[in-house]
């Protein structure tokens, strides 16, 4: 029999499933630091009829069932009840089943779910308030109650619902939610491993609604939040494959034929940063949760004796007569995608900064070019950089 104990993987499960409404099953990793032991407990749990498995392959997916349901109200307590009641239209999913004649829908709206539920999981894990009850509710009026030293997340549903006026306009946008941390305000987008589909026009209109929701709802906005960053973005993936064809893949003005659309590396967002969903992604994350994690980051891989200031332009980190030197650490692919293209026209040494696992995909990247690239021990680098901090997972 199935033991719901404080902080067991069982418990771990109610939590975030009453979270998110459901849970891809090709992602329990996500979960905690043992698949094999949460893929015994989902087996348990299945067969004393707490949760169930539908669908198969990437549609997969974990549901709860009644017991469960009455077991998330005895064991995480009545707000988290209500939340997994109001977000599945008390337990009812639309396009449930699978049926052959509406399977395409079926699968749309549970993919959508997957990759909602793959970001939540990804904000809980670093300390962000996801719950409705955890967090301010957010206004289309000046009503500054989000403060720089606290971690936020909100799904695009909830900023849509801010302001009714502007909520046909941005109906079709493919953001995911945003993160309100020190760091800045950054929308995000989960392409897992797919391309992704992309409008311009839809973007911009929503980040427009985003800085203008947090010039509404950010305390001292105008002292803290202006000079921080608010033209960023966030994008999660699980393979490298397709962002090297985001990279790789060029502009055409005629209308595209292609599965999806060019993703905008020029228009909308001055950074992207590609955030794999794992565990360092997860260590990525916490880069943007310091107000100056930009500065302290050159401070540990240069040293205080270098004037990053003096050198730093839009595009590379370090810059001197001889050589010039990106810094990947923090995955922002506008910069990577530039060095590429100039470097054909340039005499200078070009050095790429980055973690072990992202080598690979930089030299896939760099084929044929005169880039070197130089690894940076993840665990060392992350123990200075949160040295001082404690986080949840």
């Amino acid at each position: 029999m199935i033991q719901f104990r404080k902080n067991s993987y069982a418990v771990r499960l109610l939590y975030y499933l009453s979270l998110c409404g459901e849970f891809p099953y090709h992602s329990i990793s996500l979960l905690g630091e043992h698949p094999r032991c949460l893929v015994r407990v989902i087996r348990k749990m299945k067969d004393e009829s707490y949760i169930s498995l539908i669908g198969k392959g990437k549609y997969k997916t974990i549901r709860l069932m009644s017991s469960g349901i009455k077991t998330i109200k005895n064991v995480l307590g009545k707000n988290y009840y209500e939340h997994y009641m109001q977000i599945t239209n008390n337990n009812h999913f639309v396009g449930c089943g699978f049926s052959k004649k509406h399977i395409s829908q079926g699968e749309k709206i549970t993919l959508r779910n997957h990759r909602v539920a793959e970001i939540l999981c990804m904000a809980d894990c670093i300390g962000c308030s996801v719950f409705p009850f955890q967090k301010p509710k957010l206004s289309p009026y000046l009503n500054p109650q989000l403060t720089n030293r606290n971690l936020y997340f909100y799904t695009s549903k909830e900023l849509k619902n801010v302001d009714p006026n502007q909520k046909k306009k941005v109906s079709f946008t493919r953001l995911v939610g945003t993160f309100f941390l020190p760091g800045g305000a950054f929308n995000c987008y989960n392409i897992n491993d797919k391309t992704i589909k992309w409008q311009n026009y839809g973007e911009n209109k929503m980040q427009y609604l985003i800085k203008e929701i947090a010039k509404n709802n950010v305390v001292h906005y105008e002292r803290k939040w202006k000079i921080m960053d608010m033209e960023s973005a966030f994008i999660f993936g699980k393979n490298d494959k397709a962002i090297l064809k985001i990279l790789n893949e060029k502009q055409k003005k005629q209308h595209r034929t292609e599965d999806f659309e060019y993703l905008s590396l020029d228009g909308v967002y001055k950074n992207l940063y590609y955030i794999p969903l794992n565990s360092h992604g997860k260590n990525m994350l916490k880069l943007f949760s310091k107000i100056d994690w930009y500065p302290k980051m050159i401070k540990i891989l240069f040293g205080d004796n270098i004037d990053w200031k003096k050198h730093l332009n839009d595009y590379y980190d370090i810059e001197t007569s001889k050589y010039k030197i990106v810094v990947f650490l923090s995955g922002n692919l506008k910069n990577i995608k530039y060095t590429k293209n100039i470097i054909p026209f340039e005499n200078k040494l070009h050095f790429i900064v980055c973690f072990a696992y992202q080598q690979e995909f930089l030299q896939t990247y760099f084929e044929d070019t005169n880039v070197k690239i130089k690894v940076v021990n993840e665990i060392n680098f992350y123990k200075s950089f949160l040295k001082e901090d404690s986080y949840k997972c």
